[in-house]
């Protein structure tokens, strides 16, 4: 199923503005954050009873991508994979015990901002599963993977990750699937 004449018009607008946010030359006068929230809105309407599984969908991809910055600081830690196999059974209609965010990803700062970023991420994917927690905390864990260091861009600017999301993340999870191409993250160390 195609995305709907107002997404597909929130991705263009947005794929083809500049972002001060991205390290962009020249950006234009929207911010990053009001072009994601108006993609979100446009994913997700309030009303639409597809919206919360969507919102899952997006959180889910971008949570995948930012298992790399957490086992680049923690190889053995096994929550990734605990939390990302609850989400994907619980996508799938399995019964399954999702883990509480709090308890599974509570805060830490482990001194390294791209891990404490990237474990939000995962402290957010979890929140998703209460409807009513899903679009802050998409939101919130878009911001650190767009603005923040949870996502490991290597040679490809930020810009790179965005329009990866505009393209591959957010028509997928119109249809609530993952994407069929997945974002290339750099090692652990890279410097470009």
């Amino acid at each position: 199923m195609p995305p709907s004449p107002a997404l597909t018009a929130a991705i263009d607008r947005a794929a083809n503005t500049r972002f001060a946010e991205l390290h962009e030359p020249d950006p234009g006068p929207v911010e990053l954050g009001e072009a994601v929230d108006a993609i979100l809105d446009a994913l997700a309407p309030p009303d639409d009873p597809a919206s919360h599984r969507r919102l899952v969908a997006m959180a889910l991809a971008m949570a995948r991508i930012c298992a790399d910055t957490v086992y680049g600081y923690k190889p053995d830690d096994p929550r990734v994979a605990a939390a990302l196999e609850a989400m994907a059974a619980w996508r799938a209609g399995q019964p399954v015990a999702v883990p509480r965010a709090a308890e599974l990803f509570p805060w830490e700062n482990t001194g390294a901002q791209a891990l404490n970023e990237a474990q939000d991420v995962f402290h957010q994917l979890l929140r998703t599963i209460d409807p009513s927690e899903a679009p802050e905390a998409v939101g919130e864990l878009l911001d650190d993977c767009f603005e923040g260091y949870a996502v490991r861009v290597g040679r490809d600017p930020q810009r790179g990750l965005f329009d990866w999301w505009l393209r591959e993340v957010v028509p997928a999870a119109w249809r609530g699937e993952e994407p069929t191409r997945w974002y290339e993250t750099a090692p652990l160390g890279w410097r470009g």
